[in-house]
């Protein structure tokens, strides 16, 4: 009941640009899967690339999982998290209250 309330709602209309710019998208899309572009694949690596993930403990009760696709080094690791636990730890207002 409250979906089809929410869908009979009314909205800001969509521009028209917006529009054209929605529709140039999809046409894109598809001139793109009709046409697939045929590389040699001189200079181009299509090998999936390798995700590097790293955890560590960025709180009491607070694990954080980095990943990259170039290594994620010690260093780097533990500079995220500190941000992470710096940010985490800021006191701001409940939004939720």
């Amino acid at each position: 009941m409250a979906a089809v309330a929410a869908a009979l709602t009314p909205r800001e209309p969509t521009s028209e640009t917006g529009r054209m710019r929605a529709f140039d998208a999809v046409m894109r899309k598809a001139a793109r899967r009709a046409n697939p572009v045929e590389h040699d694949g001189a200079g181009e690596d299509l090998a999936e690339p390798v995700v590097h993930s790293r955890t560590v403990q960025a709180g009491p009760g607070l694990s954080l999982r980095v990943s990259d696709i170039e290594p994620v080094d010690d260093e780097r690791l533990m500079e995220i998290a500190a941000r992470a636990a710096a940010r985490l730890s800021e006191r701001s207002r409940d939004r939720n209250a």
